[in-house]
């Protein structure tokens, strides 16, 4: 189990993350993904104007993460989480400066939907048990 996917089941192990925000959390992640996803198919298009709008609906999901997390907290995995929508915030500003915009995109995605898929399968875990 990765260390980021391990820190967020602690989290949702947490009082802070259980039953309504979860599905909150997930749907936020979900919208993240679709955007960018749209953005990595408009840079591929060489369609830089719907790019940059799909890249920034992601950064305004991304923040709205960031804020979610109490900075004083020290709830276990909040942390880590923090530092990954972090990153995801740097990836997503300097896409465009990097030498291989669409691998950063591609891991990215990568990243976000491992995070999404076992914490979708955690939850059906604790549902069926």
């Amino acid at each position: 189990m990765s260390r980021l996917l391990a820190a967020t089941l602690a989290y949702h192990q947490s009082d802070r993350l259980v039953g309504t925000p979860m599905d909150v959390f997930l749907a936020l992640n979900d919208g993240l993904l679709r955007h960018l996803n749209a953005a990595r198919t408009a840079y591929r298009q060489n369609q830089l104007d719907r790019m940059c709008r799909h890249s920034q609906k992601s950064l305004r999901i991304v923040l709205a993460i960031i804020g979610a997390f109490d900075p004083l907290s020290k709830q276990k995995g909040q942390r880590e989480l923090r530092g990954f929508y972090t990153a995801a915030w740097r990836t997503i500003t300097g896409v465009l400066s990097s030498p291989c915009p669409h691998s950063e995109f591609d891991d990215l995605i990568e990243r976000l939907q491992t995070l999404v898929t076992g914490l979708r399968e955690s939850r059906r875990q604790e549902c069926a048990g």
